[in-house]
């Protein structure tokens, strides 16, 4: 506890350690890739843990940011705003304001009822506003000159 700067003179340990751990379990290592991509859910049954490169998407659900991990949905209330600063390295891109997709988990894009639309891995049809559809056209033209690019 002296590392974290913290007294332990009046406080015990345990009572620090039990303060201590959401902000250290939330946060994790700056270099720490698992704790940068970690998602927490809480229930009736605990905490759970979540690694962010695995979920397809989050999308809004009242005040709750909900998100599909080993085949169950889950609720974490963490906003997408939070989600999108500190996923955007792991290949996250808002595309509406109630949906950011996991850009490595598409694996179609399509054109309907003039709008876009994106099929994911695991079956899910996400739309694209009009204003994230300059966004996605950008990372689409990433995509294609690095294809351009190893040719």
């Amino acid at each position: 506890m002296q590392a974290l700067g913290l007294s332990t003179t009046h406080t015990s340990t345990s009572r620090l350690q039990a303060a201590t751990l959401p902000a250290l379990l939330l946060h994790g290592r700056s270099s720490d890739t698992w704790g940068e991509a970690r998602v927490i859910t809480c229930d009736s049954k605990g905490w759970s843990f979540h690694d962010a490169r695995h979920v397809s998407r989050f999308y809004a659900a009242d005040k709750y940011t909900c998100f599909v991990s080993g085949g169950s949905e889950h609720l974490t209330v963490e906003s997408l705003n939070s989600l999108e600063s500190r996923l955007a390295t792991f290949g996250f891109l808002r595309v509406h304001r109630g949906n950011l997709v996991n850009v490595n988990h598409v694996s179609g894009v399509y054109y309907r009822g003039g709008a876009f639309v994106l099929k994911l891995l695991d079956g899910q049809v996400v739309p694209v506003s009009r204003r994230q559809t300059p966004a996605l056209r950008g990372y689409l033209q990433m995509l294609q000159s690095r294809c351009v690019q190893r040719r």
